[in-house]
């Protein structure tokens, strides 16, 4: 018999915040989960180092550079370095899932598929967002260091960047767990999110045609550029930043489509 305290306990442990407690679980038991945080870390970190440490490379071949060099730069370029491992993170939340068969006991636990996607996308932006500052900060250190007396270290700008690479490795987790929910294969997640972030971007530029260059400026990839830079040729930040979120809700609204059609 379901009396009024245990039907009150159950809406207090369901819900959405009942499902995001539950992916909380899961993302942490999983040793996957620790290896790509570890790999994204090293990669920030090594990355931002050897930016700082080519600019202030001397030798007599190299004369050592007078002009400083802002230490959030060294960031910025390592971040898109460190982005695989935040891709490898928000693919394995769904994708492996659905490799094992245990997407069917989520969705025992929590039937409604809205909710359980949105339980999903909103623990990934929590945890990269909070995780990009802290390799934002890690990278920045890591920079400065190698950079020495070469740092330019100017508060106003890294207010600014380190808060846009947590944006954007945010909206990176975000994106690639609306890819997996449509593909629901590790291989093609990573295949497609790839793309669109990085190779379309790079390759699409090297072709001379301006309505050709317009589309290559409206991928996640070039946005994402954009957004980490402080702005481009074509658009500011804040565009950037919009154009990247609509990528983002694209994939997840996609997504969902496709999971609430399909059998797990």
């Amino acid at each position: 018999m379901i009396t009024r305290e245990s039907a009150a306990g159950a809406e207090r442990g369901g819900g959405l915040w009942g499902a995001i407690r539950f992916e909380w679980v899961k993302l942490w038991s999983v040793r996957s989960t620790w290896w790509c945080l570890a790999t994204g870390v090293v990669l920030m970190v090594l990355w931002a180092g050897v930016v700082g440490y080519d600019y202030s490379y001397e030798d007599t071949a190299h004369p050592a550079p007078t002009d400083p060099f802002p230490v959030g730069d060294t960031t910025i370029q390592a971040a898109q370095l460190a982005q695989f491992a935040i891709m490898a993170l928000a693919m394995l939340v769904i994708t492996a899932e659905y490799a094992s068969g245990s997407i069917r006991a989520t969705l025992q636990c929590v039937p409604s598929r809205g909710r359980m996607l949105a339980s999903k996308a909103i623990l990934v932006g929590i945890v990269t967002f909070v995780y990009g500052l802290i390799l934002a900060g890690a990278g920045t250190i890591s920079g400065g260091i190698m950079l020495k007396d070469l740092a330019e270290v100017e508060s106003s700008e890294l207010f600014r960047q380190i808060p846009s690479v947590a944006a954007y490795l945010a909206m990176v987790g975000m994106f690639t767990l609306g890819v997996g929910f449509i593909l629901r294969s590790a291989v093609g997640t990573l295949s497609i999110s790839f793309l669109l972030l990085v190779v379309l971007p790079l390759i699409i530029r090297g072709i001379g045609v301006d309505f050709i260059q317009t589309i290559a400026d409206f991928l996640p990839g070039s946005a994402g550029t954009y957004l980490l830079d402080g702005g481009g040729d074509r658009y500011g930040a804040g565009v950037a930043a919009l154009i990247l979120g609509a990528w983002t809700v694209a994939a997840l609204g996609f997504g969902y489509s496709v999971l609430k059609k399909r059998d797990a």
